[in-house]
């Protein structure tokens, strides 16, 4: 007899749970990171910044986390789990932005405030990835 296919899913961590239950609609709890990276990778064969979306589409599935969204249990009995999100799609997470000119670290800074300040779509798994393009000198953060 072939295994039924059961669909996955996993609590969330103690510490997970907290920041779910803690976020409030104005003070969200992401986490938020800047690399600033050349636009030509300087490693052989490599991407570069603008190659990011075929590297995390090669590299995915080695996470299976950033394809999993949170599923409240009724009644709340337990924290909520984990599940594959059956409508995974990465161009959903991965967003492009031009910085507007002078593409200084001032610039850089107002628009990551921006970004930072939209919450995470909780019907979907809980990251995106946002490539800026336009800084005009990297020593300018």
């Amino acid at each position: 007899m072939a295994a039924s296919a059961q669909p996955f899913y996993e609590p969330l961590s103690a510490r997970d749970a907290w920041f779910l239950y803690a976020e409030r609609a104005h003070t969200p709890l992401d986490l938020g990171t800047v690399y600033v990276f050349e636009d030509e990778s300087q490693v052989p064969g490599g991407r570069g910044a603008l190659g990011v979306e075929e590297t995390i589409k090669e590299r995915i599935h080695l996470v299976p986390r950033y394809r999993q969204r949170i599923h409240r249990v009724p009644l709340n009995l337990v924290h909520p789990v984990w599940v594959d999100d059956p409508h995974f799609d990465l161009g959903a997470h991965v967003r492009r932005e031009v910085l507007a000119p002078p593409g200084d670290g001032a610039t850089l800074r107002r628009l990551v405030m921006r970004i930072l300040a939209r919450p995470l779509d909780m019907r979907r798994p809980l990251w995106e990835m946002t490539v800026v393009t336009g800084l005009q000198s990297p020593r300018d953060r």
